[in-house]
């Protein structure tokens, strides 16, 4: 069942959000854009990450002044941390 299709109303939902990620050039999305969009909160074409839209594949002159600001730099100026050991189904709850 959809999120369209469920009736709406207090008491109604499963308490599950559905999120949809894609790029601005096609429905399919693609490692580098869904990341892009993660990380930054700005949709990008197929095949670029860490720029916005208007970049031209293959043309790296045309990135300069398109970059998106990522969390990963917000989160470099804190006390942060990353667990590289820390296997996939942990955060599926496995």
């Amino acid at each position: 069942m959809l999120v369209q299709q469920r009736p709406a109303g207090p008491g109604t939902g499963a308490g599950v959000a559905l999120s949809k990620t894609y790029n601005t050039n096609q429905q399919t999305p693609d490692c580098a854009g869904t990341m892009t969009a993660m990380m930054s909160g700005i949709k990008t074409r197929a095949g670029l990450i860490g720029v916005n839209q208007h970049v031209n594949r293959a043309d790296c002159a045309s990135a300069m002044g398109n970059e998106v600001p990522s969390l990963m730099l917000h989160a470099a100026r804190h006390l942060t941390s990353l667990n590289p050991r820390c296997r996939k189904w942990h955060a599926l709850g496995w």
